[in-house]
């Protein structure tokens, strides 16, 4: 188990404060270390968001792509058939 010194400026402590009285946490360093953690879970939440994203974006990329095809395949038809839809 490890020591943990940290000289904390008067917003610091302010911040500390607040996390202590949402989490209910009862010192300083606990609270500190609560907010590390939460905020490692946050990064790794904030990546696969932005992977998910980046799939969304791909697939609709392709959506566009294949509807473009199609409306290029009835432009195709119409002038075969000399109608308009």
């Amino acid at each position: 188990m490890g020591v943990l010194t940290v000289r904390m400026s008067e917003i610091d402590e302010q911040v500390i404060e607040k996390v202590k009285k949402k989490y209910q946490i009862t010192t300083s360093t606990k609270a500190l270390l609560h907010t590390l953690h939460i905020a490692l879970k946050l990064e790794k939440d904030l990546e696969e968001l932005r992977s998910e994203k980046r799939q969304l974006q791909n697939k609709l990329a392709s959506y566009r792509e294949h509807s473009l095809d199609i409306l290029s395949g009835i432009s195709g038809l119409q002038k075969l058939t000399d109608t308009k839809i």
